[in-house]
């Protein structure tokens, strides 16, 4: 009984590091997507929050439930609409337990050199959450992690401060 009382615990941080390091691996992944196939395209590729819809942006900033990959022909930054010029590439989905919260509310475009669009990089922070919902937190035991794409559009991850909120980043 002692010793399930000392493994649980372990069990269930080391579970929420590897949703969190998933969560952080799959946006850095669809980024580089987004990235590449601008690039490869020639025009505008975006990527925006979807709120676990497979159809349109939610808006906002909240990444959490998922995002969707889509192109942008003459129109970076613009929130997907289904028709049109736009065409859906990927839809990516978000871990439950981790919060994934951009510092721009706009979508993010790469244009046909790989930048990002409007020359601004784009930051993310990632916590463990206990629910399906709210901000989260960077712990010891959970550390959360900051995402950040630069103007270039290149994408590096560091660390995130124990009892850092991943309400806003700051980009």
């Amino acid at each position: 009984a002692i010793l399930a009382m000392i493994a649980v615990p372990n069990f269930q941080s080391t579970l929420r590091r590897h949703q969190l390091q998933s969560s952080v691996g799959s946006l850095q992944g669809a980024l580089a997507y987004a990235r590449t196939e601008a690039v490869l395209r020639q025009y505008s590729v975006t990527i925006c929050p979807s709120g676990g819809s497979n159809t349109a942006c939610s808006g906002g900033s909240d990444y959490s439930q998922g995002w969707l990959i889509y192109t942008t022909p003459g129109a970076p930054n613009k929130v997907y609409a289904a028709g049109g010029t736009m065409t859906l590439l990927r839809v990516g989905q978000g871990e439950r337990h981790v919060s994934a919260m951009a510092a721009l509310t706009t979508p993010i475009s790469f244009g046909p050199q790989g930048q990002v669009v409007g020359g601004a990089s784009a930051g993310f922070e990632f916590c463990g959450r206990t629910g399906s919902s709210g901000y989260g937190q960077s712990t010891a035991a959970v550390p959360g992690r900051v995402l950040t794409v630069s103007a270039q559009g290149s994408v590096y991850v560091q660390v995130l401060g124990v009892l850092a909120s991943c309400a806003a980043p700051a980009v």
